[in-house]
């Protein structure tokens, strides 16, 4: 397995328990995940549009990582 395979599988666990984690709640959270426009933010990119994540969750897209 490749390292960026390994970085995007870890980002996609990552994201995974991130998510999951919002269930534990019962007031509404909202979870921002801010990615990089590169190709490792793509499947991110992709969940979003297909509605992978709840609605609690914003996918917030930087151009400069300051």
């Amino acid at each position: 397995m490749g390292n960026s395979m390994k970085r995007l599988l870890v980002l996609a666990l990552s994201a995974l328990i991130a998510v999951s984690m919002l269930g534990c709640s019962t007031k509404k959270q909202t979870l921002t995940v801010g990615i990089m426009t590169d190709v490792d933010s793509i499947p991110f990119i992709v969940a979003k549009q297909n509605g992978y994540f709840s609605e609690n969750v914003v996918v917030e897209l930087f151009k400069s990582p300051v």
